[in-house]
């Protein structure tokens, strides 16, 4: 079984890759392998919380037998890359903690074996725990934003917004309620800017996930967009972009562009066609342009 889901994973069929591993594990559980290639599988699925699962169960597996004996420095790569994994998972639900505690155990584990594993990288791991500790600033920050602007406090959650942004450039949900703010104070042109460019970070991660799946939990696979971006697939993900798309077209027809304002509800009402208060606000503007 563990061979037929090798053969499904080298072809891209994480699903059937995933059950068979699961059926091998049925039989034996005690299977560090499969525990580890079912979480890549879990993290191309975007079920984050699974693939947590079992990088923690590979984990305690392979630590049960260090201390029965020498380690194993196959298992040893094994459970740093469990390690990063992990981590991975953790960025997708933005428990950036607890990140960037799996992050420093694997530096740590690197270290301590002379950094052998050439394909993991000290710089790499060093890096990322950089921009995981940049992420959780962000991500405090910004929900320091978000309480100002739930209490009309709206220049001090723009300026906030604005810090995380400096944290993290590639922040799609920061960039989305600073738009809110710059409609809010009337600033359609900023709004629109910022719009614009968390639409282009969603289109891009769409992009470079369809070409390039996880395929194992090298230091190279955390990017900003994996760490901030809600799972493609997921209600969430669809409904920051439907709101992002949608301010968008507000802040075009209070600028005054009308076309552009009725393509973005046109958009909008695409992905969400029983959304009937969209089709409502898209008739009202095509009405409303042909007047």
């Amino acid at each position: 079984m563990k061979a037929k889901g090798d053969d499904f994973f080298r072809v891209g069929d994480y699903l059937s890759a995933m059950n068979a591993y699961s059926a091998a594990l049925d039989v034996d559980e005690t299977l560090v392998s499969c525990y580890s290639n079912r979480s890549v599988c879990y993290l191309n699925l975007s079920s984050p919380h699974d693939c947590k699962s079992d990088c923690t169960q590979a984990i305690e597996l392979i630590e049960r037998g260090e201390k029965d004996g020498p380690s194993d420095s196959s298992l040893t790569k094994i459970k740093m890359k469990m390690l990063m994994r992990r981590g991975i998972a953790n960025c997708q639900q933005g428990l950036y903690k607890d990140a960037i505690s799996d992050y420093k155990s694997c530096l740590i584990t690197l270290q301590d074996n002379m950094e052998r594993y050439f394909d993991i990288s000290a710089e790499n791991l060093t890096s990322d725990i950089d921009k995981l500790i940049k992420l959780e600033i962000a991500d405090e920050l910004k929900k320091s934003a978000d309480t100002k602007f739930s209490q009309n406090e709206t220049a001090d959650a723009l300026l906030l917004y604005s810090k995380a942004l400096q944290e993290s450039p590639l922040h799609v949900g920061c960039l989305s309620n600073r738009a809110a703010c710059k409609i809010a104070t009337r600033d359609f042109f900023g709004c629109i800017k910022d719009c614009s460019l968390a639409l282009e970070i969603f289109d891009s991660d769409d992009i470079l996930q369809r070409n390039t799946p996880i395929q194992s939990g090298n230091s190279e696979n955390l990017s900003m967009l994996t760490a901030i971006l809600p799972m493609r697939g997921s209600d969430k993900r669809k409904s920051w972009y439907l709101k992002t798309l949608v301010r968008r077209g507000a802040a075009h027809f209070q600028a005054g562009n009308r076309e552009e304002a009725i393509a973005d509800y046109g958009k909008a009402c695409s992905i969400d066609p029983t959304n009937g208060s969209l089709k409502t606000d898209l008739n009202n503007l095509r009405n409303s342009h042909s007047a």
